[in-house]
């Protein structure tokens, strides 16, 4: 699409589109849910290690 100096664009957007738009409140809860899950497979994958490590006999 070729403008001439001083026009404007229209951009119309159809309902399918509007209804894919990812608002900043369902980012935030995403970004949120993704950072609890990964602390939490962290924290789970090193209780994990550190009790069934090997016990060293002194």
């Amino acid at each position: 699409m070729e403008l001439l100096p001083g026009a404007t664009a229209q951009i119309t957007w159809s309902r399918a589109q509007l209804l894919r738009i990812i608002t900043d409140v369902q980012l935030t809860i995403f970004a949120n849910m993704l950072g609890v899950f990964l602390f939490l497979l962290v924290f789970l994958i090193c209780h994990y290690l550190v009790i069934n490590s090997p016990k060293k006999q002194e």
